[in-house]
């Protein structure tokens, strides 16, 4: 057997006589490279897997919680139609959103489900609240078209007109008579 070295080529010669077995499948072109970047893609990988995870582990949490007490208003905040159920206005209050942290944003539920939708969600775990209390001034509405109660402000409430449910503004607000009668106005806040 004879080798020749030169400078980062290696070439062996071997002698047999036997017929040597089909060659392996070659690597990926750049071996090195490949290993280096796979280990340092790993590392990364595996930060980036650990952050993720974090995350996603912080943002199950607070799924597990309950509603997004920091969310803010909403329509329906995410209250199935089950509790939302109505056909007038008088049947639909106002209740505390459900959830680990009372901060201050109410839901709009029919009132003969109001107990139902209290007890629909128990925390598991206590988290740490904010620390703030909204003074949510929104008034719970039965929504004419898909009769299901609804938070709305009171300067966007629809009121007066000769419909079925018309709609009348809270305490502190009127409704301007509209110039056509048969025509709802929009609530005002009371001088």
């Amino acid at each position: 057997m004879g080798c020749l070295c030169v400078p980062l080529v290696v070439a062996c010669v071997v002698e047999n006589t036997t017929v040597p077995p089909p060659p392996p499948p070659p690597p990926p072109p750049p071996a090195t490279a490949t290993a280096t970047a796979t280990t340092t893609a790993t590392t990364t990988a595996t930060a980036t897997a650990t952050a993720t995870a974090t995350a996603t582990a912080t943002a199950t949490a607070a799924a597990d919680a309950g509603p997004a007490q920091d969310a803010g208003p909403s329509d329906d905040g995410g209250v199935p139609a089950q509790y939302r159920a109505c056909k007038m206005d008088s049947d639909c209050v106002a209740v505390p959103r459900v959830g680990c942290c009372d901060n201050g944003w109410k839901e709009a539920v029919a009132s003969s489900q109001k107990e139902a939708y209290a007890s629909s969600f128990h925390c598991q775990e206590r988290p740490i609240c904010p620390q703030y209390k909204v003074q949510d001034t929104r008034v719970a509405l039965c929504d004419n078209a898909s009769h299901l109660c609804a938070m709305e402000k009171p300067e966007d409430v629809h009121c007066g007109g000769f419909i079925a449910n018309a709609h009348k503004c809270p305490t502190g607000y009127t409704c301007p008579r509209s110039k056509v009668p048969d025509v709802a106005s929009i609530c005002v806040k009371s001088p």
